[in-house]
């Protein structure tokens, strides 16, 4: 009996405890966590403005001032000149470069000046006749030819009668006949008009030629420009600056510059100007045809500027750290200084962000570590 009143009691308070118990247990609330929000790190650049200078770049490369296509007015086949010439292959003003099989003009030529000769020497009897004190000077024209040489000017006349009388017998017609015949016959040779260098040959010795078929291409040794592309807002620059300077692509100055002339149209391709300069090698640099080169010059700003990587502005803004949160302030790109950009209108001393946060709240607090 006793045993029993236990296990009673002990199932009345399990019971209780099934009841009561979820009821206890609500009118606890859950335990509130406090959470500590922490600032997004962001590298920022502390604004210092300063006098700086803008260096404007354009890339061109070298090309010949003077080239020609070497062709001959006549045909016929082609001879070698003073040396065989192949590409690469230098030579003086003056030296023959390449001539034209000529020996059938020339003999046609001799026999011409034979003929003139034989013309006078039947006329001499005339003239001695109706112009005595003429005789000497056609005598003395006559020993002056020679078939192999050159015609001697042909003396002049003294009076209308001897011209009249000189010009039906058609001595003067042949004459200069022969004269044209002699001044084509220097087109069978070529000679060099400066000193220079053989860019290209198309046509090889015992060839065929005809008349305007390119034979080679020569370009003037020394006498080089260089083309190159500048943006319309940037020509001003290089045509007002003091100085401007050719750069190979690892930096090294090679040279001076000097502006030649400008086009008046935007070339197509590039949308740029296109502007031709002289160049000056200094320090013992060569320049070669072909060689490709920077322009630089560089020009002083009159606003003080902030020099800023180009990940830190985006459509000329950016932004900076003010209170811990984010702030867009407008700017002005004044120009280039190697691989930076120069900033005009920044605050002194704002916390600028080295790269611009797109879609970033400017409700987030941000804490800022200086690079």
């Amino acid at each position: 009996m006793k045993a029993r009143n236990i296990v009673l009691i002990i199932l009345g308070l399990l019971l209780v405890v099934l009841i009561y118990g979820p009821i206890l247990s609500k009118g606890q609330g859950p335990k509130t966590k406090t959470n500590t929000e922490s600032a997004t790190i962001v590298p920022v650049i502390k604004a210092k403005n300063q006098t700086a200078q803008v260096d404007f770049e354009a890339y061109g490369q070298v090309t010949p001032y003077t080239e020609i296509n070497v062709v001959f007015e006549v045909q016929g086949k082609l001879l070698q000149g003073d040396k065989k010439l192949k590409p690469g292959h230098s030579f003086k003003k003056g030296s023959v470069l390449y001539s034209v099989d000529q020996s059938e003009e020339l003999y046609a030529i001799y026999a011409r000046r034979s003929s003139f000769n034989a013309m006078l020497v039947n006329l001499m009897a005339d003239i001695e006749l109706d112009f005595p004190q003429e005789l000497e000077k056609w005598k003395n024209f006559i020993r002056q030819i020679d078939d192999r040489k050159n015609l001697p000017e042909l003396p002049s006349f003294n009076s209308d009668k001897e011209k009249r009388f000189i010009n039906s017998r058609n001595i003067a017609t042949e004459y200069y006949s022969i004269k044209s015949a002699e001044t084509r016959l220097s087109k069978y040779i070529y000679r060099a008009p400066f000193d220079g260098t053989i860019v290209e040959t198309y046509a090889e010795e015992g060839s065929y030629v005809s008349p305007a078929t390119s034979i080679a291409k020569i370009v003037k040794t020394g006498d080089y420009e260089v083309k190159v592309p500048i943006k319309k807002e940037e020509l001003n620059h290089f045509t007002n600056a003091q100085q401007l300077w050719f750069l190979a692509p690892n930096k090294d100055t090679v040279g001076t510059g000097k502006i030649i002339r400008t086009s008046n149209v935007v070339n197509q391709q590039t949308q740029s100007i296109d502007t031709y300069l002289s160049i000056t090698p200094i320090n013992g640099h060569k320049v070669y045809q072909g060689d490709f080169l920077n322009l630089s010059c560089a020009e002083k700003l009159e606003m003080q500027t902030v020099t800023l990587p180009h990940t830190a502005v985006v459509d000329n803004n950016i932004q900076i750290l003010e209170d811990s949160l984010l702030q867009t302030v407008n700017v002005r790109n004044m120009g280039y200084k190697g691989d930076s950009l120069l900033i005009a209108g920044i605050p002194e001393n704002a916390q600028v962000l080295c790269s611009f946060l797109q879609n970033a709240s400017t409700e987030t607090k941000y804490e800022a570590v200086e690079k």
